[in-house]
């Protein structure tokens, strides 16, 4: 579950401000999120970390579970630096089987440790 941590908590943090209080208390996050299976995670989370290194922004990579039938893309929004931190904005796009799209925007930063974790976006000078 390290590994997601960061994709996780964004996605789960972006339920928090779109879903009333109340709901979020009663169910798990994860009941929260589209039906992603783990696989699905890893593939999303894998395209939006490792495969975004030295890709330039802009950049859209797409992602497919045979197994799941779902599938995505990543696309790059923003690269940056903070607090010597490699940090980046990504746009995920989700089709899921039987659901349909869903899509969320998410800044994550490389800590010392090597992990990926979610983080405020970027603040842009007015």
């Amino acid at each position: 579950m390290g590994r997601y941590r960061g994709l996780m908590a964004g996605l789960a943090a972006m339920l928090m401000v779109l879903a009333p209080p109340p709901s979020f208390g009663q169910a798990g996050w994860r009941e929260m999120l589209p039906p992603l299976t783990d696989k699905d995670i890893d593939l999303a989370a894998r395209t939006a970390r490792e495969d975004m290194t030295a890709r330039v922004v802009g950049t859209r990579l797409k992602w497919h579970n045979a197994d799941s039938g779902n599938r995505g893309s990543v696309e790059l929004l923003d690269r940056f630096e903070r607090d010597q931190h490699e940090c980046r904005t990504v746009r995920h796009d989700i089709e899921v089987k039987d659901s349909g799209p869903w899509a969320q925007t998410l800044t994550i930063c490389r800590q010392a440790d090597g992990e990926w974790e979610a983080a405020p976006p970027r603040r842009q000078a007015p």
